[in-house]
């Protein structure tokens, strides 16, 4: 990545803290993009939150991923706390994202309600499936009536209402028929299931730029008399596709980045990963997911793409200063090119 000398001159001795999982902290290699930092004048710090915030700063800018944390606000409800009080002592501090912001996307229902209402606006071309919150302990005939209410039919679709925090946040079911409801697993959320050929686009975004990633999903079904739940994570039928196919085209380019861009801005945020799919009757797209700093595997460039959205969130810039990265650009969001299951396509950056 080409910077100009005189943006370097200006940033240096700029302070950004992170505070990552160790687990995701190896997985991007974080201390390889601290020392990119150094390279180009930053401090990078890693933040030490069982100390006192006061003593490590200022910032210029923390880098985080809370949202486990925000997943269960009961059990460190005094550091949350501590957390918002040393933002809003600090507003000069930049903070990738918002604590606000990531608390909707720690809730399923409240993202899934934001992304609905955003769908409602005219010409929108963002669409979700119907969907449901079905509280604790609700039996059949209830949940029945909540699935009628809201218009959705067999088969459906189970997610855990909290979407971050443990692996079993990342679950889910797929119900065929109201034998299957027995077992269901409450509170959730319910998704009414559309076909889509098996195949999943997960669109990994950082500031003004996405990266799609194609990867295996769940075949075809309509309801039926099957009265197992299965597991749609496991290797099962649910992913052998019952015939040949053609494989689907990729997502619209305009489509994509009207979605990123949509709920870049309405959920103010920078770092998030959205799944779509596509109906495989209408071709419509629809977003079945939102998550906060997901894992960004098969995004090419990661470091510069990261490193190149630290600048001008500091600088406050659009990036007009900054080369663009092996993107087409569209209305102020670049495509970085494309993957299937995680390898980036030769054709990358390409319709």
């Amino acid at each position: 990545m080409r910077l100009d000398e005189k943006i370097i001159q200006r940033l240096k001795g700029k302070r950004i803290g992170y505070s990552i999982g160790e687990r995701k902290k190896r997985k991007l290699n974080f201390d390889l993009l601290a020392e990119l930092c150094r390279s180009h004048g930053f401090e990078f710090i890693e933040i030490d939150l069982n100390m006192d915030l006061e003593q490590q700063g200022p910032f210029d800018m923390v880098i985080h991923k809370w949202s486990d944390l925000l997943a269960a606000p009961s059990d460190v409800s005094n550091l949350i706390y501590d957390l918002q009080n040393y933002f809003s002592n600090h507003p000069e501090t930049i903070m990738l994202d918002p604590i606000a912001s990531v608390c909707t996307l720690v809730d399923r229902s409240r993202t899934y309600a934001a992304v609905s209402e955003y769908s409602k606006e005219p010409n929108s071309c963002l669409h979700i499936p119907n969907f449901v919150t079905i509280p604790e302990n609700t039996d059949k005939y209830p949940i029945l009536t909540l699935l009628k209410n809201a218009k959705i039919r067999f088969p459906i679709v189970c997610k855990p209402i909290v979407a971050h925090g443990s692996s079993l946040s990342h679950t889910m079911c797929i119900i065929f028929n109201e034998a299957g409801l027995k077992d269901l697993k409450s509170p959730c959320v319910a998704q009414q299931f559309i076909n889509h050929n098996a195949e999943l686009f997960k669109i990994f975004v950082i500031g003004n730029e996405y990266h799609c990633v194609r990867r295996p999903s769940i075949k075809n079904f309509q309801a039926s008399g099957n009265h197992e739940v299965s597991k749609a994570r496991s290797s099962s039928f649910l992913n052998e596709c019952d015939e040949k196919r053609p494989v689907n085209a990729m997502p619209d380019d305009a489509i994509i980045s009207s979605i990123v861009r949509k709920l870049r801005t309405s959920l103010d945020l920078k770092l998030f990963g959205v799944d779509v799919i596509i109906d495989n009757i209408t071709g419509l797209h629809y977003v079945i997911d939102v998550n906060f700093f997901p894992g960004y595997d098969g995004f090419p460039n990661f470091f510069a793409s990261l490193f190149k959205l630290f600048y001008q969130v500091i600088e406050g810039k659009r990036g007009d200063c900054f080369e663009e990265i092996n993107g087409n650009h569209q209305n102020g969001i670049t495509r970085n090119g494309i993957s299937h299951n995680g390898v980036a396509s030769q054709s990358s950056g390409q319709k």
